[in-house]
């Protein structure tokens, strides 16, 4: 057991375990990613459109993107990690959308990538007064009257939002990003 307290190990650091054995002759090798808060973002983007220039609303494919360093448990493996949609439509049933583990290119796209604290995924967005059906895959969403900002969604004091929930595990908390 190694207690790093004390020894000033902060977040975004990488702290590396290294055992060797004599016999058989092999060496073992951890990382440890102390913990980080996660940040939740949004893109909207029309299916096609790089760069993304659309803002948030029905009839775009939303990207949701959550970046944390611990959720990265094997470089050797590429991890997933799963949010809640919503918007503020009371009836319109709540979509998880599965982000994957990627590396973000130079032209915006990402790929697949094992070692890496960028996790994305999508979920199309459509305008429509009738609601979905639960785990298809989108989410019906209405124009309000929020601003760009998104100013007072978290509180309920306008209409036609989406939000994005993330529980991170390391620290503990419950994140929540809305977008108009």
């Amino acid at each position: 057991i190694i207690s790093l307290q004390g020894m000033g190990v902060q977040n975004g650091y990488v702290v590396e375990a290294r055992y060797e054995d004599v016999a058989p002759s092999s060496a073992v090798i951890a990382d440890v990613y102390p913990s980080s808060q996660g940040i939740v973002d949004l893109t909207p983007c029309l299916p096609g459109e790089d760069p993304c220039k659309t803002v948030l609303g029905a009839g775009v494919m939303l990207t949701v993107t959550v970046t944390d360093r611990d959720l990265n448990l094997d470089r050797l493996v590429q991890e997933q990690v799963t949010v809640t949609v919503r918007t503020d439509r009371g009836r319109e049933p709540e979509e998880t959308v599965t982000l994957f583990e990627c590396e973000k290119q130079t032209n915006g796209t990402c790929t697949p990538h094992v070692d890496s604290k960028l996790f994305v995924g999508k979920i199309q967005t459509f305008s429509s007064s009738s609601f979905s059906s639960a785990g298809d895959g989108q989410i019906n969403v209405l124009p309000g009257n929020c601003d760009k900002s998104c100013t007072g969604c978290d509180t309920g004091q306008c209409s036609g939002f989406v939000s994005v929930e993330y529980n991170d595990l390391s620290p503990q908390a419950s994140i929540v990003k809305h977008a108009k």
